[in-house]
């Protein structure tokens, strides 16, 4: 009753308060706003593509070519998705969006804001941080004051069931009783309601790394109706105007809030419990002694930041309370044997700080089938066969949950071992919770949910490349990557048919598709048998995919021409009238692909040239393991530059590092010795050439962002201040065939400057040169001249088209010269 009593309450003064808020309703887009759609296919290579079209195998994409524009789009330095895709978004230079790449590096700081430290890596697809709560809890009060929240909801409900009764006709005295009764019950509702609020009162929230004004801020602004799908680099979705419909896509994290948390139960004897290289877990399991067809385990879901946060709230409020001048000995005792207590309470938590949700699989080992029950949910699969995505819950309290989407996928099932992969867990798009948003308006992806009548895919990296990437421990197989495809580029298609379907909702749709950069990167070796670790036989492999079997080497073709056949599905509409009169098409990729060879570390080969010095002079060879890792082997009195990212080199300038030891007057002629040795580096003597630029950052970049400095940046419609670390000083672009090597990214070492790479993951992008991987631009409309066509100039292009003066934007793009632009 007090539960039911308080929901009817809150309910009443929420509905008074959202109606008072309500936003004003859309502008009227523009007369007779022309339709323009932009569909972008992650990674898609001009080269691959050209080179398939002339074989016959991408009818539609040469169909529309001849119709009217097909050309190289220029990528971002560097060629990295977060990178290119906020360009794209902006029209502007990656010194005005923030995003220098997938990783960067920051400091830890004093008090006084001081960096200190060695540096460490930075993921640039968002920053933790937190927000007020209650910004996001209906009544505010309950979280400023709870006291007098508790005291208010006793107090309205002895009035409310008070003048009830006497409207009713009830004696005063019965009316008095009855109504002190339900105040009561009011008050232990307010008290359990605000029991279950964050007790330092914030929620933890996202900081999105890319700045600027996206290209269809201003469409709105001018009423033009955008709705965007699977866009990059808008996670969390800041508050969107009126007129735009956006769905998140690159750098939506998992209901865990990590960028992709995945795990292998398997009761193999001999496997360990531990971590993989690529960001999964190995974990036990150990089937029934009396039913050796059961196992039980727990599915891991995000941190218990509510009990973190009272656990917290306790130890600040016992150290205050050790404080007080009034403690009489006994009372200093209690306090410190229960802060003892507190502190305890909060170790223990530390090692179990995440939700957790049981399972139980039942292994029918001759069947090859393992039968998974999850909550509400139970479904048998097949061994290699993966489930459908099943809700799971899990609960902080009473107030707040996390609901997520799970999927199961059998590796293996028979007497030698039970195996099952269960990849990131997704966001609900039913129910995101309030600290990770996944659209704007909010309510649209459950609205697209609705739409397309099921579940789908909302983590920003989907496609299971790292699973496969550590095949070795997980035994994750090509098929089962393929099988994943498939099931990702269906959601999106349906997202697509639905979108279409109701066209008289936008004016500008804009649709990401990011399978062609995980093939591209997971299954190139295969298509190239000069990769060191290409496998004549492997490539044979025979997998299936889109209802047709075909070599596992022909991946690439394979999702190329699933790209094409998605294009045709669009221009049949075009053709048929359902997006109206004469639409633009624009079909673009933010950067291409080179096979990935040789993976080259930029700190091995500073240590060569002289501008990195290890602690005690000791070789390279004899650091390893953590000692190996994350600069710990620098000597930063002596050492002028260091690497960490991916192909980024940082001066140790003084006055900006913690231990910086060139100064200003000789950063300049630091800078073009370093240029003029890497670009002479070759793959052995009389080898190919390693390095195609080594390019500075004050030339590459103009904007608030490259250089280390205070800002703002946004996070749920607000400005925060920040301090932050700037971009790296040289930007290495590398040629084809070479890339960053795996341990450079985290700072670390290898075995040799330029090693093999023989991991799956053998296809590339990031630091290579931009002009080795340029992305495809396709259009039907007729290009006027031979002008290159950059990332950048795409937006201000459909600005443009829409009648928006750029003289009047921040945009460093241009108008591309099309016929019929504005028509």
């Amino acid at each position: 009753m007090p539960r039911l009593f308080l929901t009817a309450l809150c309910s009443f003064l929420v509905t008074g308060l959202l109606a008072s808020l309500a936003p004003a309703g859309a502008q009227t887009p523009p007369q007779q706003a022309p339709k323009s759609l932009v569909i972008g296919f992650d990674g898609m290579d001009h080269g691959l593509t050209d080179r398939f079209m002339a074989e016959g195998l991408l009818p539609n994409l040469s169909r529309l070519a001849e119709q009217g524009h097909f050309g190289r789009l220029e990528s971002s330095n560097p060629a990295q998705s977060p990178v290119s895709w906020a360009v794209f978004n902006t029209g502007s230079n990656p010194g005005k969006t923030g995003v220098g790449g997938f990783v960067s590096r920051y400091f830890l700081r004093d008090g006084q804001g001081n960096r200190m430290g060695n540096p460490l890596p930075q993921p640039m697809l968002g920053f933790a941080d937190s927000l007020p709560a209650d910004e996001l809890v209906p009544i505010a009060l309950a979280l400023d004051n709870p006291q007098g929240f508790t005291a208010a909801c006793g107090g309205a409900a002895l009035l409310l069931v008070f003048v009830l009764l006497k409207v009713l006709g009830a004696k005063a005295l019965l009316a008095l009783v009855l109504g002190l009764v339900a105040g009561a019950g009011g008050w232990y509702a307010g008290l359990q309601y605000t029991a279950g609020l964050p007790a330092q009162g914030k929620l933890p929230y996202e900081v999105n790394p890319m700045q600027g004004t996206n290209f269809w801020s201003h469409l709105d602004e001018q009423g033009v109706r955008l709705m965007g799908i699977q866009v990059a680099s808008t996670f969390p979705p800041d508050e969107e105007g009126p007129n735009t419909q956006l769905l998140s896509g690159l750098g939506v994290k998992d209901i865990s809030g990590s960028p992709g948390s995945w795990f292998i139960y398997t009761d193999d004897p001999w496997a360990w419990e531990d971590d993989t290289n690529a960001g999964g877990k190995i974990k036990k399991v150990y089937f029934d002694l009396d039913d050796e067809t059961r196992a039980a385990a727990e599915l891991v879901g995000p941190k218990d930041w509510i009990a973190e946060q009272r656990l917290k709230q306790d130890i600040e409020t016992l150290k205050a309370a050790q404080t007080a001048p009034s403690n009489t000995e006994q009372a200093a005792r209690a306090i410190e044997q229960q802060l003892g207590e507190a502190n305890s309470a909060y170790s223990k938590w530390k090692k179990n700080r995440s939700t957790v949700v049981p399972f139980d699989m039942i292994a029918d080992r001759a069947g090859k089938t393992v039968s998974v029950r999850v909550q509400d949910s139970e479904v048998v699969i097949p061994e290699g066969g993966w489930s459908d995505f099943l809700p799971v819950m899990f609960r902080f309290n009473e107030r707040f949950a996390a609901h997520g989407l799970v999927r199961f996928h059998v590796i293996r099932c028979d007497d030698d071992e039970v195996r099952v992969f269960v990849p990131p867990i997704n966001i609900d798009p039913s129910h995101p919770p309030e600290w990770l948003p996944i659209s704007a308006p909010p309510e649209f992806a459950s609205e697209i949910r609705d739409g397309i009548g099921r579940s789908y895919e909302t983590l920003g990296w989907a496609c299971m490349t790292n699973p496969l990437k550590d095949n070795a421990d997980t035994h994750f197989t090509p098929q089962g990557f393929l099988d994943d495809i498939v099931s990702t580029m269906e959601g999106r298609e349906a997202i697509l048919d639905w979108a279409f379907d109701r066209s008289g909702d936008w004016d500008v749709y804009y649709q990401v598709f990011s399978t062609t950069d995980r093939i591209g990167h997971m299954l190139y070796r295969e298509s190239d048998p000069d990769h060191p670790a290409y496998d004549a036989a492997y490539a044979e492999t025979k997998v299936s995919a889109w209802g047709r079997e075909f070599r596992l080497g022909d991946s690439l073709r394979e999702v190329y021409q699933e790209a094409d056949r998605i294009v045709g599905g669009i221009m049949s509409r075009m053709d048929a009238g359902d997006l109206g009169p004469d639409p633009m098409l624009l079909v673009v990729a933010d950067h291409g692909f080179t096979s990935f060879r040789r993976g080259v570390n930029l700190n091995n080969l500073l240590y060569e040239l002289g501008y990195l010095k290890t602690k005690q002079d000791k070789p390279l060879a004899e650091f390893s393991g953590r000692a190996a890792d994350l600069l710990s082997y620098v000597d930063w009195e002596r050492t002028q530059a260091y690497s960490m990212g991916l192909g980024k080199i940082f001066i140790n300038l003084a006055g900006r590092e913690p231990k910086g030891i060139v100064t200003a007057a000789q950063y300049d002629e630091l800078i073009a010795s370093m240029r003029a040795d890497l670009l002479a580096v070759t793959d052995g003597p009389g080898g190919p050439k390693v390095f195609t630029s080594v390019a500075r950052r004050d030339v590459l970049f103009d904007g608030p962002w490259w250089k280390e400095g205070a800002g703002q940046r946004r996070m749920a419609g607000r400005m925060k201040d920040v301090q932050h670390d700037g971009f790296a000083d040289l930007f290495v672009g590398y040629e084809p065939y070479f890339r960053v090597s795996w341990s450079n990214t985290m700072g670390g070492l290898d075995k040799a400057a330029i090693v093999d790479n023989t991991n799956h993951w053998s296809g590339g992008h990031v630091s290579v040169d931009p002009v080795h991987v340029p992305g495809v631009f396709f259009s039907n409309r007729k290009y006027t001249d031979d002008s290159p066509a950059g990332l950048i100039d795409v937006g201000p292009t459909l600005l443009a088209r829409y009648g928006i003066d750029l003289a009047e934007t921040d945009v460093d793009g241009r108008a591309l010269p099309f016929e019929n632009l504005t028509q």
